[in-house]
């Protein structure tokens, strides 16, 4: 978010305060045990209330404004319907209220009667922008949530695999296994054996075929071809990677050589 903007967002959230507190004010001040004429000698109790009802309500008018200006200033990953709808609902429970401060401001003597009612109205609005907000809030981080969380998991299992690498790399190396006759066991014996034919070539023929070429077999493996009649299409194997295929071409090489 850009700086004014979050300068401008901040705005609405004083200007409510500054509503309520002046309204706190026509309260205090208008009540029948202040002594106003006494505490101020220029100024009388509705005076004190015409005051105070005039800062409330020239910043009820400025929320009108701000309000809208930031609204439609807020990076837009942050909109639903429900938030808006409850900002909106908000600002058409103040109106009740800024008329009311009106309609007490019109009289040369405000007695303050109405003076509940726009406070009831003012703290639904209230509720209702922060309401809002943490709505807003809430929709905009979503979608950071779940890149959050799918980056994690994914961390997880990254880590999990390589843990079980590093455990069951040792166990091969202990045992005499290189990382090329692992991957060739689980991925290519099923159709490749050293010196006789199961479904495609023996390693015996394929080492004759790649002698010192195991980037033939690699892009080999990434996209077959079909070259024998007699033998099914060869499913390709990109998806395990260069650095891998290329550790199953090493084997095959050295196995299909050694016979």
């Amino acid at each position: 978010m850009l700086p004014w903007i979050t300068f401008l967002a901040l705005r609405p959230a004083r200007l409510e305060r500054t509503c309520l507190t002046s309204l706190f004010g026509v309260w205090y001040f208008g009540r029948a045990k202040f002594p106003a004429e006494e505490t101020f000698e220029t100024l009388t109790r509705p005076a004190l209330r015409r005051i105070f009802y005039s800062v409330a309500f020239s910043v009820s008018l400025a929320q009108f404004i701000v309000g809208p200006l930031v609204l439609f200033t807020l990076p837009s990953q942050g909109f639903h319907s429900s938030g808006v709808i409850t900002i909106r609902l908000g600002a058409c429970v103040a109106i009740p209220a800024v008329w009311m401060m009106w309609k007490e401001l019109a009289v040369p003597e405000p007695h303050g009667n109405r003076l509940p009612f726009i406070i009831g109205y003012l703290s639904i609005t209230v509720l209702c922008m922060a309401m809002g907000r943490h709505m807003y809030r809430g929709v905009a981080l979503a979608e950071h949530r779940a890149a959050m969380q799918e980056a994690t998991r994914q961390w997880v299992d990254d880590s999990a695999q390589a843990a079980y690498d590093l455990r069951t790399g040792r166990e091969r190396a202990v045992a005499g296994v290189s990382d090329g006759q692992h991957l060739f066991q689980n991925t290519c014996a099923a159709c490749h054996a050293v010196d006789r034919r199961i479904v495609g070539p023996p390693l015996t023929e394929i080492a004759q075929i790649y002698a010192g070429n195991p980037n033939g077999i690699v892009t080999w493996a990434r996209a077959p071809g079909k070259r024998r009649a007699d033998a099914p299409q060869m499913p390709p194997f990109a998806s395990l990677g260069d650095k891998r295929l290329r550790k199953i071409a090493e084997y095959m090489l050295q196995a299909g050589s050694a016979h």
